[in-house]
């Protein structure tokens, strides 16, 4: 547990990086959807079910959504962590 002038710190430099970390999800989700037009044109389909058959458009979505949950276990967990609760 940190000192409340460390943990007002602590929050404040948290919030800094989730809007890092959310802004990097955002470039994440546009290079994601680049890829995925690499894959329409690989199956000759726009169509969601064949394009997420594709294997390295299938890739960038797990990757993805990796992200996704790391971002969001870490804008869940770091309030606990900065209280002592972790």
């Amino acid at each position: 547990m940190v000192g409340t002038n460390e943990r007002d710190q602590a929050a404040q430099e948290r919030e800094r990086v989730l809007a890092k970390l959310r802004a990097g999800r955002e470039h994440l989700e546009t290079w994601a959807n680049l890829i995925r037009q690499g894959a329409e044109q690989r199956v000759g389909s726009m169509e969601a079910e064949d394009v997420v058959q594709d294997a390295t458009y299938a890739a960038a979505l797990d990757l993805y959504g990796d992200v996704c949950e790391a971002v969001c276990r870490f804008a869940a967990l770091a309030p606990e962590i900065e209280r002592g609760e972790r």
